[in-house]
């Protein structure tokens, strides 16, 4: 029985070094070609963004403030403009207008943004 585990065939050996190099080739592939956001990327190469702001609704000639967080899924803390911009979208199906101010932080800095007229301009 020892002698099975001290001494391994060629194949053995052959079927080792190719799952070794599909699971790095499938690494590099992911990690280093394929944009942010596809499935099974890596985050850590995606453009750190995240917007905070207070948006108001109007709804039945009212006012209220909208939570982002309410309507964001599970997990999901910091959005883009871009996703800002499909949340206020989506709210645009229950809200008559949307206003909001607030800031936008990346890593270039950070910038005022606002929402008029359920536009969100940078």
């Amino acid at each position: 029985m020892g002698e099975i585990f001290s001494r391994s065939s060629w194949w053995v050996e052959a079927v080792e070094l190719a799952v070794v190099a599909l699971l790095v080739t499938r690494m590099v592939l992911v990690g280093f070609l394929q944009p942010p956001g596809r499935v099974l990327s890596w985050p850590m190469f995606s453009r750190g963004c995240a917007v905070v702001i207070d948006l108001k609704g109007k709804r039945n000639g009212r006012y209220e403030e909208i939570n982002i967080f309410d309507h964001l899924p599970s997990g999901h803390f910091s959005i883009t403009s871009t996703e800002l911009q499909w949340l206020v979208d989506h709210l645009s199906e229950t809200y008559e207008e949307i206003q909001g101010a607030g800031r936008i932080f990346y890593s270039e800095g950070e910038s005022e943004v606002k929402v008029v007229d359920g536009h969100v301009v940078v």
